[in-house]
Order: C-alpha cells, then structure tokens, then sequence
C-alpha cells in the first residue's frame, strides 16, 4: 500500500487511522538498530503509532519512521509520518515531523519536544482525495513534561504550546485571510497511593 493513501476497507495498509484498513491489524513495523554509528540508535519503519504525550497532545496509527538515539543520560527521538498522499505527482500531501529529548532526574524524567504538520491540503480528510488545493496550513505543538515519583506522591505534568497559520491558496480576488492560530493547555496531577486506594 502507498503511505498516506486515501482508500478505505481491505488492502489500504496506509491509510490514517489504520486499524480497519487491510488485514485489519493495528501495527506492522520492522525494528532495526543502526550499525556503523559509535552510540546506540534504533529505527522503527511501519504502520506505528505517532505517540507524542496521548494524554495532551496525540495518538494515531499511520505509516512512518520513527528513531531512538541513547547519549547517556539523554533519549533523542524522531519522527516522521505521511498522514495523507492524496495525488502521487502533486505536492499535495500533509507529513508530520517530530523531535523530542527526556532524560531522568532521580526517579523524575523531563522532557520536551516539538511537532511540526506540513499540510499542503487543509483540511485534512484522509478518506477522500482532494482535487484542489484550496487551503494549506502550517501547524505547531511544543510542550515539556514531567513523569515520575517525588516521595511518596506519583506526578505526571504537561505544558504545551500550539501556533500555526492556514493559507488560502485559491486564486481568486478577494482571497480569504489567512488564518492564524494560537492556544496552550497544561496538566498536572498528583496521586498518592495508600493501602487499596489512590487519592
């Protein structure tokens, strides 16, 4: 199957949101480590998951290239999907790139990380091609995190920032403005566990 590809039911293995596409599995990857290279580093090609902080920010099954680079004590992870192809000979499609970095701080580990769509169609409707391009959208999310124990207590915190802008493409007059957005969210829970229960 092509990455990204727009078909729905069997044989779209790389379909967004893939688990009814194909042979109806979840995930298909291969895992290798990176010879040749004087420090650990490890890369997964498939139909994976895009795994940045689920609780905040995202998850989703789609076709991609994910990597692990271990330079003691600090994890660098990247990322690359094509959410959608749309047509083959046009650059029409929406790639998601993402860059991360965590290390651990006694029984804490911080991180952040950043993840970049560049979608040269908007909206994105990974169901159907788009025969013109209409709008594209340039959209960010940065964030930084906290996971881990601080006594007796379980702390999970999140910080994330979004921007970005869509443009309109048609060529008309008047064209519509260009559209840009701007928010953040943030998280932080504390649980204490104590005998059968968690507070």
């Amino acid at each position: 199957g092509e990455w990204g590809e727009s078909g729905t039911g069997r044989n779209n293995i790389g379909r967004w949101s893939a688990d009814q596409a194909a042979v109806e599995v979840k995930n298909v990857y291969f895992d290798f480590g990176v010879p040749g290279i004087p420090i650990p580093a490890t890369l997964r090609v498939g139909l994976q998951p895009l795994n940045v902080r689920p609780a905040m920010v995202v998850y989703n099954d789609g076709m991609g290239i994910t990597g692990v680079v271990k330079i003691d004590p600090v994890d660098i992870n990247f990322q690359w999907f094509k959410q959608v192809e749309n047509q083959d000979y046009s650059s029409d499609d929406t790639d998601v790139y993402g860059l991360g970095i965590s290390t651990k701080i006694q029984k804490i580990t911080v991180g952040g990380y950043g993840l970049y769509y560049n979608s040269n169609t908007y909206p994105i409707i990974p169901a159907a091609p788009i025969p013109n391009v209409d709008f594209t959208a340039d959209m960010w999310w940065l964030g930084v995190y906290a996971d881990g124990k601080l006594g007796p207590v379980d702390l999970n915190f999140d910080f994330v920032v979004d921007t970005g802008e869509v443009k309109d493409q048609r060529n008309i007059s008047p064209r519509a403005r260009d559209v840009k957005y701007r928010g953040w969210a943030t998280r932080l829970k504390f649980e204490y566990p104590w005998e059968k229960f968690t507070f």
